[in-house]
């Protein structure tokens, strides 16, 4: 219903868009490269560098915090358990 819609820019609804079908780590805006786990996350159009990280676990939750401060509750939430 048009009640239930927000009001949102094309970047915030962007935010919040499904993982992508070539995806292989199972969490948006975190990949594996070069023996560590990458983390990044993109705020109008441009990519933020959030850091490396040896453990997934911790790639997933500094990429949680990320979207937690970028995005705020435009936020997807990855439904992947850990």
């Amino acid at each position: 219903r048009k009640s239930q819609l927000r009001i949102a820019t094309l970047s915030q609804n962007k935010m919040n868009q499904k993982l992508r079908s070539d995806n292989t780590s199972g969490v948006t805006g975190v990949s594996f490269y070069k023996n560590a786990w990458n983390v990044k996350i993109y705020k109008d159009k441009k990519p933020i560098y959030i850091g490396r990280y040896k453990n997934f676990k911790d790639a997933v939750n500094a990429r949680r915090e990320a979207e937690e401060k970028y995005y705020r509750e435009y936020s997807y939430k990855n439904s992947m358990e850990i």
